[in-house]
Formats: C-alpha cells, sequence, structure tokens
C-alpha cells in the first residue's frame, strides 16, 4: 500500500495523498463520509482518486458501494476516479 502510495506521489499529479485516512479528513471536512479506503489522492486539479485493495475475504460490491458513497459525499466537480486494486 505504501508502494503505491509512494508511487501515486511520484506521478506529480497530486497535491497530496493520504493513507487509512477518512474521507473526512483526507478532504478537510469537505466530505462527512466515515469510511476510510486505503489511499486517498488528491490531485492538483482538485479532484480526488481513491484506492481500495481488494482482499479475498472482501464483497466487491460492498467495497464500491462504500467508495462511491463516499466520492458521492463530495462536490461532483471534486469526483475523480475509484480504483480496487489486488492485493494478492
Amino acid at each position: 500500500m505504501y508502494r503505491i502510495a509512494e508511487q501515486l506521489a511520484k506521478t506529480g499529479r497530486y497535491d497530496y495523498i493520504t493513507v487509512h485516512q477518512s474521507w473526512v479528513t483526507a478532504t478537510g471536512r469537505v466530505s462527512k463520509c466515515q469510511y476510510v479506503p486505503d489511499i486517498i489522492g488528491v490531485r492538483l486539479d482538485g479532484k480526488i482518486d481513491a484506492f481500495h485493495f481488494l482482499h479475498a475475504c472482501d464483497d466487491y460490491d460492498k467495497v464500491v458501494g462504500r467508495l462511491q458513497k463516499g466520492m458521492e459525499s463530495l462536490p461532483e466537480t471534486n469526483w475523480g476516479d475509484i480504483n480496487i486494486l489486488n492485493a494478492d
């Protein structure tokens, strides 16, 4: 997870990246969603990308639903990408 966060930071596309922070914390309270994605990246253009590492015990649809709920708690102009990554 930290390796991916580091790779994202090196792209120069992000203002900042958080690991295991809630949408509320990662967005400076713009979002009210308490769900904690694995990684949130706030791009330089203000769009926010969310990342989750899917484990065998995870339910894909539930994970996507939580990420969508978090994304939808933001102003639409800040919606970025939802990324599901294989943890195995």
